[in-house]
């Protein structure tokens, strides 16, 4: 008899499973992606002024590290150094200073690794949000 062949009820099971896995990948990713943008909106109207004048200070072809994420986005063309603000304040002066970084964009409390920024930065803004400063 030529007919269609039958399926054998696993593989139909198996086709189902790996469907319905697929399609709550695509909603997981879809959400996620909704999430992370929203999340980037809501940190730029907040921290939009501040960053304006953060580019307005900052010369442009400069150097710079941030503890904020959209800093790199909206002072760009100049340089954002990613730079750990982690450990004791003499690891952070060195490493910003072989980075070659020559001011900080940051957002308020600054990180404890900083210590007292006073003794070694100059403040160029300071704002509700962050401060700008350039390191001496």
């Amino acid at each position: 008899m030529a007919g269609r062949p039958r399926e054998s009820p696993r593989a139909v099971i198996g086709l189902l499973v790996c469907t319905v896995a697929a399609a709550g990948l695509l909603f997981q990713a879809g959400v996620l992606a909704d999430t992370a943008g929203k999340g980037l909106k809501q940190e730029r109207r907040e921290l939009g002024p501040f960053l304006t004048a953060a580019a307005r200070v900052v010369p442009p072809g400069a150097d710079f590290a941030s503890n904020v994420y959209a800093a790199g986005y909206a002072l760009y063309p100049r340089r954002h150094v990613k730079i750990r603000f982690k450990g004791s304040e003499e690891n952070l002066r060195a490493r910003l200073r072989n980075a070659g970084v020559r001011y900080l964009v940051m957002s308020v409390p600054l990180p404890r690794a900083m210590g007292d920024p006073a003794t070694w930065t100059r403040r160029l803004y300071e704002g509700r949000r962050g401060v700008v400063l350039e390191i001496r």
